[in-house]
């Protein structure tokens, strides 16, 4: 992970937590801290300094993340299947769904709505939120790699 200053485009710290490819940055708290989230499974919080704050291990390979820092949701997608949902100010889990079969490729988080979504090598497109069901969206005609709201 490396952070760089703009507009110069110096590099101001670099550091390594992932063994794997960093597939989720975000940075929250005020853009005090950022958070990683890797394939090797991990979720990296450290302050924007460097100081390591937290790491949690998922339990499976994060394929992507997304996350909100006004409503305080992170949303990872995982090679097996789940969508995690967990506080980002402290990476505490959530909520859990075991939405897609095979790998999700694509998650969302809309903190105003807090409503979330997430699309997988399924075919499948999903959207729900903390008070209504999982929707199952019209399936596109390829697999879905980016979402948002």
């Amino acid at each position: 992970m490396r952070l760089w200053q703009l507009p110069a485009g110096s590099q101001l710290r670099h550091w390594r937590d992932h063994s794997d490819s960093v597939n989720g940055i975000a940075f929250v708290d005020n853009d005090a801290e950022v958070l990683t989230a890797g394939y090797d499974g991990l979720l990296v919080r450290r302050s924007v300094k460097g100081a390591l704050l937290a790491t949690v291990d998922t339990g499976s390979a994060v394929t992507h993340m997304a996350a909100d820092s006004d409503s305080d949701r992170l949303l990872t997608g995982h090679a097996d299947g789940m969508v995690r949902i967990w506080r980002a100010s402290d990476l505490e889990l959530l909520q859990e769904r075991r939405l897609h079969r095979g790998v999700v490729k694509a998650v969302a988080v809309d903190g105003d709505m807090a409503r979330f979504a997430s699309g997988g090598a399924d075919g499948k497109v999903y959207v729900w939120s903390d008070i209504e069901a999982v929707k199952t969206m019209q399936s596109p005609p390829v697999d879905t790699w980016t979402l948002a709201f």
